[in-house]
């Protein structure tokens, strides 16, 4: 079995202490064998409750390549949390251990880690991609650039795009923030330039770009699945599944998604996020008395019967 190792740092006392015992009652119960270490230079896993902005610089070196576990009293805390994985004191056993498996399960993702606040704004890009998909004429090329000049080329239909592997790498991972699109003159490809899928893309942007939503979709909106994501080619989570199930059964609002799913509220975000910029998401305003008829969440049942029914489609559509 793999094994891999966790260090809890800058934790309160209770909240540690509570965080050990139960990784003592999951021992052997999770999907890889985990050894908690006191440094986090010799963790995979950091779990840490200091992810204010003010100290971020240097909490950030610390952590810095590894997958990080934020550990949050309140729930007004997560709208500055960074990192798919949150755990709310006091902790539930089932939370920890969900949250333990989806970092085992998560190997071919990217590394994510708590990162300022600070810096460009990372709606930028997708703003602008919004605007030009509006636009009746749009010129043939179009160029954004990341914080140290490294550019990203478009097509002007958005149905293509460039740039060099390392860039692309970084917007995978979150670690670069693109700024707005702008009109570039473009004679030919540069041959060491990637042309990776338009909808990777936008998907890789947006839900790196904030555990918030994004500025074009409302609180208070109610949004489902216009059609499935292509999974086959973008990366995945257990809870990214779980959630689009239950979008392709009716409309959500997030509360009623986190009770449907059991997802936090910026693993919400973060997909409502992509699946908005893609063009695979319908939203609509609703009232209390639009949801007043409404069930207050999808049963687990009928949300692992729509994730099967999708992944059956979808496996149909590559067949």
């Amino acid at each position: 079995m793999t094994a891999r190792r966790l260090a809890i740092t800058d934790v309160g006392e209770a909240a540690a202490h509570a965080l050990r015992s139960i990784f003592d009652v999951l021992n052997g119960r999770t999907a890889c064998r985990w050894e908690l270490v006191g440094d986090p230079a010799d963790a995979d896993v950091v779990a840490t409750s200091d992810f204010d902005t003010n100290s971020s610089r240097t909490h950030d070196a610390r952590v810095r390549g590894k997958r990080v576990i934020a550990i949050v009293e309140s729930t007004d805390a997560r709208a500055r949390v960074q990192t798919p994985y949150i755990l709310m004191h006091p902790f539930r056993v089932m939370q920890v251990l969900s949250v333990l498996d989806e970092i085992a399960d998560d190997l071919k993702h990217p590394e994510l880690r708590i990162a300022s606040n600070d810096g460009p704004n990372p709606w930028a890009f997708a703003e602008s991609v919004r605007a030009l998909s509006a636009l009746s004429a749009p010129a043939t090329w179009y160029r954004a650039q990341d914080r140290n000049g490294a550019e990203i080329i478009v097509t002007g239909n958005l149905h293509g795009c460039a740039c060099e592997p390392q860039l692309f790498e970084q917007i995978r991972s979150g670690t670069t923030t693109l700024g707005a699109l702008a009109p570039a003159l473009v004679h030919s490809v540069p041959a060491r330039y990637v042309r990776p899928p338009m909808t990777e893309l936008l998907w890789h942007n947006a839900i790196t770009a904030s555990a918030a939503l994004a500025p074009w979709l409302s609180a208070r909106g109610s949004f489902r699945l216009v059609r499935w994501p292509d999974f086959g080619s973008i990366p995945s989570t257990r809870a990214q599944l779980q959630m689009v199930a239950a979008l392709s059964r009716r409309a959500c609002t997030p509360p009623e998604l986190a009770r449907a799913t059991g997802a936090s509220e910026p693993e919400i975000h973060r997909l409502l996020n992509a699946l908005s910029l893609c063009g695979l998401l319908s939203v609509s305003e609703y009232t209390l008395a639009d949801r007043s008829e409404a069930a207050a969440g999808t049963s687990v049942g009928g949300v692992i019967h729509a994730l099967i029914g999708g992944l059956r489609r979808s496996l149909m559509r590559v067949s």
